[in-house]
């Protein structure tokens, strides 16, 4: 008996627990691995691309705290970050400092998609908590113009008021 809780505790860790994460090529964040597959990537829409131009980064210009509804409550702060879209509905968010062509070098992964109600969304691979965890943010997405809003999730439930919109300008 002992052996087979031994053996089952073996492979567990084996198969198991295997990283779904690497670093990217500046060794700075943690990447989902090249064989990674977002879930809701078969989601993604040409159409999407109407309004956005994958030729252009998107630089940050705004981050603030809101309601959910993209209206600015207050002031927040974030690093200065840049969004890049690829054909593919891939995207990736870079810090502004390292901005770089090659998709490995830097930044958070992620892919932009329409949901079952045909709400913009946009899943990003990125760090969930201050021990180092990193998982899927999706955040709600609105564009105007040459500007692109992401809402993040909720960070409690029984406060609507503290959601952190970032606010991206085609530069």
């Amino acid at each position: 008996m002992v052996k087979k809780v031994f053996s089952l505790v073996v492979l567990f860790f084996i198969f198991g627990c295997g990283q779904r994460y690497t670093k990217t090529g500046d060794g700075r964040l943690k990447a989902p691995r090249p064989d990674y597959k977002f879930k809701n990537a078969d989601k993604f829409n040409a159409s999407i691309y109407k309004q956005i131009d994958t030729n252009a980064y998107y630089e940050m210009i705004d981050v603030f705290w809101s309601n959910g509804k993209y209206e600015k409550l207050g002031s927040h702060t974030y690093p200065p970050s840049a969004l890049q879209f690829y054909n593919n509905g891939y995207l990736r968010r870079v810090d502004i400092t390292k901005i770089n062509t090659d998709y490995n070098y830097s930044g958070h992964r992620g892919v932009i998609y329409l949901d079952k109600n045909g709400n913009l969304k946009i899943d990003l691979f990125q760090g969930i908590s201050q021990d180092g965890s990193v998982g899927i943010v999706t955040y709600s997405v609105k564009i105007e113009g040459d500007k692109i809003y992401m809402l993040s999730p909720r960070h409690n439930f029984f406060n609507g008021n503290d959601r952190v919109c970032y606010v991206y300008e085609k530069r």
